[in-house]
């Protein structure tokens, strides 16, 4: 007898596509001492992406949702929620291309529990200092 996580996990791998995720960290600029946003890995891996928008992802992270949000269900790979106040390790921050835009990955929730995988929020990004426009054009 499997436990009912097995079969949520066996239903959320169905959904599974390959996923560019750019993971980004802090290089501090040994001219100006300033820290600069760099691409750090680049990296595919296998995620479920729900594009069903406000509705469907508010159940799961409250109502901080907007229209051009993404879910993203990844069960072996992490993505990287950058926090400023963690003094603690380097700072790194994932960013997911799916279907030509770039979204960043904002908030997590751990469903390990109910079905071995955590489920990632990803709001659409606009890339204003220009660091993704050589990688997407690539």
């Amino acid at each position: 007898m499997y436990p009912i996580s097995f079969a949520l996990k066996l239903a959320i791998s169905f959904f599974y596509i390959p996923v560019v995720v750019y993971d980004t960290g802090y290089v501090t600029d040994p001219e100006t001492g300033v820290d600069i946003r760099t691409i750090i890995a680049t990296r595919v891996i296998q995620a479920g992406v729900d594009p069903s928008r406000s509705k469907d992802l508010e159940r799961i992270f409250g109502g901080s949702i907007g229209d051009g949000d993404i879910g993203v269900y990844c069960d072996t790979a992490t993505l990287y929620i950058d926090d400023a106040y963690n003094q603690g390790g380097t700072r790194r921050q994932s960013f997911i291309l799916y279907q030509g835009n770039m979204f960043r990955a904002m908030q997590d929730a751990d469903w390990t529990p109910q079905a071995d995988v955590r489920v990632y929020l990803a709001k659409r990004h606009l890339d204003q200092d220009g660091l993704f426009d050589e990688e997407e054009s690539g």
